[in-house]
């Protein structure tokens, strides 16, 4: 009579040829998916970041998250995307900022303000994500440093400017 086989099919010590691919499979897959943020960030940006001496940190997605001082004690936070979209030939980047948190449907009062203040802004727009206000600023890829700058800059500050209008008692973001 034969040794019990074990949960894989395999007698008690001997080798199971398919427990080891699968073993190799999976630490492979480990190997893949722990690549740390810093190796999805995109090395342009960071490039730039750091000749302007900006500081930074970069989340799960690659994203770098900057916390920018607006002044008067506050903060925003912004985040400059390491993927990028495409329209043709154009390589867009977009760098967000998080102005308002609602529960569900925004109010009309918001959403009105939302849209004019869009309209009044140089570069970039409010849109509502979840519960979220979100101001994106979308710039050519291959900005220089000085654009990215003023776009995360600008992108803060605008974001910013409403939070403080519509939620003058917080600084959330």
């Amino acid at each position: 009579m034969p040794p019990p086989a074990t949960e894989m099919g395999s007698p008690p010590g001997e080798s199971n040829p398919m427990r080891l691919r699968f073993a190799v499979l999976f630490m492979l897959l480990s190997a893949a998916s722990a690549a740390t943020a810093a190796d999805v960030a995109d090395k342009s940006v960071q490039r730039q970041l750091d000749k302007r001496k900006m500081h930074y940190t970069v989340d799960a997605d690659g994203d770098f998250r900057i916390t920018f001082d607006v002044g008067g004690g506050r903060t925003q936070l912004a985040f400059v995307r390491s993927a990028t979209i495409t329209y043709g030939k154009l390589r867009i980047r977009e760098i967000r900022s998080i102005g308002y948190r609602g529960d569900g449907a925004f109010p009309q009062s918001v959403a009105n303000r939302m849209l004019e203040h869009s309209n009044d802004a140089k570069l970039g727009a409010w849109s509502k994500q979840g519960n979220l206000a979100i101001f994106t600023a979308r710039i050519a890829a291959d900005a220089s440093d000085q654009q990215l700058v003023d776009a995360i800059e600008l992108t803060a500050r605008l974001a910013d400017e409403l939070e403080k209008e519509l939620v003058p008692d917080k600084d959330e973001f």
